[in-house]
């Protein structure tokens, strides 16, 4: 399991998926499905980069849950900008 304390910790540099979400962030973040596609897209195939490179395989089920989860967590913790 992840401790969260350590994903904010100011010693983790920024991750791209990260990076680009938090330049997406606007305002109502919570409701723009836009935004919300384009951070899920973004993060998809970042995620497929990832997969490839440790050659860990997932079914599309499982790819769509971590990125609901992702995108689900994104607007919890990203404020409106």
């Amino acid at each position: 399991m992840i401790n969260t304390r350590d994903l904010n910790s100011p010693r983790r540099s920024p991750t791209p998926l990260m990076t680009f979400t938090k330049h997406n962030c606007i305002i109502n973040l919570q409701k723009n499905g836009d935004v919300q596609n384009r951070i899920k897209q973004k993060s998809e195939n970042l995620l497929f980069d990832e997969l490839d490179q440790y050659n860990i395989k997932l079914n599309f089920d499982e790819i769509d849950d971590i990125l609901d989860r992702y995108v689900a967590t994104a607007i919890i913790r990203l404020p409106d900008a």
